[in-house]
């Protein structure tokens, strides 16, 4: 259509595209665990005109010991830091409406936007997957 211009993002994965490169020689097994990255990846992707970094999340713990801990850092606080080493580009976060409480989305969410000075983007989901589950069984 004329007049549209294409949005473009990036998906911010901890360690490229297959979860395994973590073994890759030269590569490093704990920069799932450092916000450098991220921040170096949204900085290019920053000044190349990007429109937002994408961060995905789920509540499961893989059971592969050969790929990299998907999630080991929570996504919002891991877009706090990234919007302090940034200035322009969109800032989204996956927050599952399953398995976190309503109170907690909503406190995250606009003190993320104030730290990101009103970048924030929410992808919100739901997480049907038997090995989230889990964790938040609860007794009765």
């Amino acid at each position: 259509m004329p007049g549209r211009q294409p949005h473009l993002n990036v998906n911010l994965l901890h360690s490229g595209v297959d979860a395994s490169t973590w073994r890759l020689p030269g590569s490093d097994p704990r920069a799932c665990f450092d916000v450098a990255p991220y921040a170096r990846v949204a900085q290019i992707a920053d000044r190349g005109t990007f429109d937002a970094i994408f961060l995905a999340d789920t509540p499961a713990v893989t059971d592969r010991i050969d790929y990299r801990p998907l999630q080991s850092m929570e996504p919002t606080i891991v877009l706090a830091m990234v919007a302090a080493a940034t200035t322009h580009i969109g800032l989204i976060a996956t927050a599952s409406t399953t398995y976190n409480e309503s109170y907690n989305i909503v406190l995250r969410s606009p003190t993320l936007d104030l730290a990101g000075g009103g970048r924030i983007g929410w992808n919100a989901v739901t997480t049907a997957d038997t090995a989230a589950s889990s964790p938040f069984a609860r007794s009765t």
